[in-house]
């Protein structure tokens, strides 16, 4: 795969058995590529310090949940109900932070790797992963916070 950078944006296509197709900043894209290749391959994405935008997502989505977690249990206001991590948050704040990056780092970067050799699939995982984090955060305050009647 041959990537072209320019700011804000990042465009992946397949090399050609002509070779490797080289694009100028003042060149357009398309009109760089060989015919036979065919515009509709070409796979537009914003990159945001090499990640995708659904990597950035779901970093600041765990992030969030991990330090407003540590907050709010700091203050008393909350508990965690994660018996692991509760452990790891007993044993401190920085502690429980680590272990919270290390059981979604993993996942990101081997979804990063997916997605610079196949961008749909890739994109795809990443983007089921954004949606059973947000559906299992909210069952779970759900469930946590529903009294029983």
């Amino acid at each position: 795969m041959l990537t072209h950078t320019s700011p804000g944006r990042d465009v992946t296509f397949p090399p050609t058995s002509e070779g490797h197709v080289r694009v100028t900043g003042s060149q357009r894209l398309e009109d760089s590529l060989p015919e036979k290749m065919g515009r509709t391959k070409i796979v537009q994405e914003r990159n945001y310090l090499g990640l995708s935008c659904e990597a950035i997502i779901l970093i600041g989505l765990c992030m969030a949940d991990a330090i407003s977690t540590a907050i709010l249990v700091s203050a008393g206001l909350a508990s965690e109900y994660n018996p692991v991590m509760a452990w790891c948050l007993n044993r401190g704040v920085a502690f429980f932070l680590l272990v919270k990056i290390a059981t979604f780092i993993p996942f990101v970067t081997v979804c990063e790797v997916l997605r610079r050799q196949d961008p749909i699939r890739g994109r795809i995982f990443i983007r089921w992963a954004i949606g059973a984090y947000v559906l299992a955060y909210v069952t779970m305050i759900t469930l946590v916070n529903t009294r029983v009647i």
